[in-house]
């Protein structure tokens, strides 16, 4: 992998970055950045509430014994489990506090770092002590619209919720947000999509903090073009017919579409002669006709050998920031097939990466999928490696945080 021409003081810095966890697509975009910043000499440590720690360099759990009785903690998480219980209440992916029992202002690795680096931190930062306490620079990669919003991470979940009392503790949580931020000056606003950036900055909470909008990396020499028939036989999969994937950590999140995906293969199949097959990767499973179930799949490589067995990439979100995987396909030669909604709609050029729905409907689904059987012969493998080959490398990523570290360095000096 190709380094950076770096000057002593980048090479003296020392990042930390913050996630809750070691999993899910924003762990993994975390731990990108975090990888590629060590290949380039640069300190980097990785700090996380839980996760498997081996083979990870530079990853480190957060002490426990900094752990403390939060009463807002508590009385938050009752609430919450009363609206639960009483009423009615819409199913939505995640209800975030902006609580948390670990005070991490004491952690060592805070203390021996020049940045705080920031990524997905629900359930791990407590909002009100930790941006009061730490005064270094703090950059923040957004991953969903939860930092500078309530309690959820989706305006559907928001919209569509029908509980009074969440109603009510995600409107006092926005709030609360608010007036924390609005004293917060050391703070830099990242995200991976120019959606979720305009989104932040028209936000009351972060608009008046510097934004910048970097795309996401990926490792080209993982996710690479393969003979798509020997890739096809290396997975397991049918040698002949259109192969579909859909890729979700849980394919069961109704913010995936699943739901959608389902009818629309149906109203496929009803009117298609060729052979169509679905694979799923994910947690759970998809009950349909021509599918088969893969499971979870930790190996990137294994990953990679299936997008380049596809003939494309099914992405039917409701609604999505950037997903790490639409440029996994498109770096395997595979284009994408999804709604136009969020980063994903700025994304996919039709007819060069991928195709576009109309709008989010399995009706439209269907007809974009039927659109893509007739014209799939005009997409080049090929060339849709080589747009991400020298548009997401690891190189241009980096380059983009070192300057936005150095800018934070001076500003604090």
């Amino acid at each position: 992998m190709r380094t950076l021409s770096t000057n002593h003081p980048v090479k003296d810095m020392n990042i930390l970055h913050i996630n809750t966890y070691l999993h899910g697509g924003a762990a993994i975009a975390a731990l990108r950045t975090h990888h590629v910043l060590l290949q380039n000499g640069i300190k980097s440590k990785f700090l996380c509430l839980s996760g498997n720690l081996k083979d990870r360099q530079q990853t480190f759990q957060v002490d426990k014994k900094h752990r403390k009785t939060s009463l807002k903690l508590i009385a938050s998480k009752t609430i919450y489990k009363l609206a639960l219980l009483t009423g009615k209440t819409s199913r939505h992916e995640m209800f975030s506090l902006p609580y948390s029992s670990y005070d991490l202002s004491i952690e060592k690795l805070i203390s021996q770092a020049d940045i705080i680096h920031l990524h997905w931190v629900s359930g791990f930062v407590d909002f009100p002590t930790f941006f009061k306490k730490i005064k270094k620079p703090i950059i923040w990669t957004l991953h969903d619209m939860n930092a500078f919003s309530g309690a959820f991470h989706y305006e559907d979940d928001r919209l569509f919720n029908e509980s009074p009392l969440l109603r009510k503790m995600d409107m006092m949580i926005k709030r609360l947000k608010e007036s924390i931020f609005k004293q917060v000056k050391n703070l830099y606003i990242t995200t991976p999509s120019q959606w979720l950036m305009y989104k932040s900055k028209k936000s009351i909470a972060f608009s008046h903090l510097p934004h910048a909008h970097i795309p996401p990396l990926i490792d080209t020499t993982v996710f690479r073009m393969s003979d798509k028939q020997q890739a096809r036989e290396k997975s397991g999969l049918p040698a002949e017919g259109i192969i579909f994937t859909f890729m979700s950590e849980k394919l069961d999140n109704k913010r995936k579409g699943l739901e959608i995906l389902l009818k629309s293969i149906k109203l496929l199949l009803e009117d298609l002669n060729e052979k169509v097959t679905i694979v799923n990767i994910g947690e759970g499973r998809c009950d349909i006709n021509h599918s088969i179930n893969m499971g979870r799949i930790n190996d990137p490589g294994k990953i990679a050998e299936i997008l380049s067995a596809s003939d494309a990439l099914l992405l039917p979100s409701r609604e999505d920031n950037f997903p790490n995987v639409m440029v996994e396909a498109n770096a395997c030669g595979c284009p994408v097939i999804a709604f136009p909604v969020g980063g994903i709609k700025e994304f996919i050029t039709d007819y060069f990466n991928g195709l576009l729905s109309q709008e989010v409907s399995a009706q439209s689904l269907k007809e974009t999928l039927e659109l893509f059987i007739a014209n799939r012969q005009r997409f080049d493998p090929a060339t849709i490696r080589e747009h991400i080959v020298k548009t997401y490398s690891p190189h241009n990523h980096v380059a983009k945080y070192i300057a936005i570290y150095k800018h934070l360095l001076a500003d604090a000096q």
